[in-house]
């Protein structure tokens, strides 16, 4: 949610980092600028773990898939509608390289739980929140952003004010209307929590 005054101005699903190597960090940090029809630059651990070995049962694997293997041996994949990454990412450079992005794979927000990315944060409304950002210092945010949508290449857009980003992990909380809400505890922070406050001598009610 992006909040104004303590007011929600726009809200989104997200998928997040799997549970078991992958779980999203929690920290704060400043969004400078998004990239709209991004390139991916595949981190070595996915090439290496995963793209890798299926390349080596199907020779054409890349380049079915908008990949190509660069000279220093990284792999980039192109922009377009295959692109892990989507049409867009807001960029907060940060010491684990998290950010927020677009996703092709968009029957993951229908989902409860929603832990299934490498780390990075897919956002289920990314044009919207692209327009949102682009509301402060563009006439037109949303006739902006589709033009250089469609242009196809990519295309880094700073934004006029850096925005505050508050990367956390809550598993209760009061919703807008005074109800509790609970959530599974998918990361196990909380159940550490507890048992450290309880090897500690600390009562917890239940």
């Amino acid at each position: 949610a992006v909040m104004n005054k303590g007011v929600p101005e726009f809200t989104s699903r997200v998928v997040v980092g799997k549970a078991r190597d992958h779980r999203t960090p929690e920290f704060s940090d400043e969004m400078t600028h998004m990239v709209v029809n991004p390139s991916w630059y595949v981190p070595t651990s996915i090439k290496e773990k995963e793209i890798m070995p299926k390349v080596a049962n199907d020779p054409d694997y890349l380049a079915k898939r908008g990949m190509r293997m660069l000279s220093n041996g990284r792999i980039v994949q192109r922009p377009g509608r295959g692109n892990a990454l989507g049409t867009v990412k807001f960029m907060f450079p940060n010491q684990f390289a998290i950010y927020l992005h677009d996703t092709p794979s968009k029957r993951l927000f229908k989902r409860d739980v929603r832990a299934y990315s490498h780390g990075c944060v897919r956002v289920e409304k990314p044009h919207e929140f692209a327009e949102y950002l682009l509301s402060g210092q563009e006439a037109d945010p949303a006739g902006y952003f589709q033009s250089v949508l469609r242009r196809g290449r990519e295309r880094r857009v700073d934004l006029a004010e850096p925005l505050p980003v508050h990367l956390t992990y809550r598993s209760a909380w009061i919703d807008d209307a005074g109800i509790e809400q609970f959530r599974g505890d998918v990361y196990g922070r909380d159940r550490r929590i507890a048992d450290a406050l309880s090897q500690a001598g600390v009562s917890i009610l239940q």
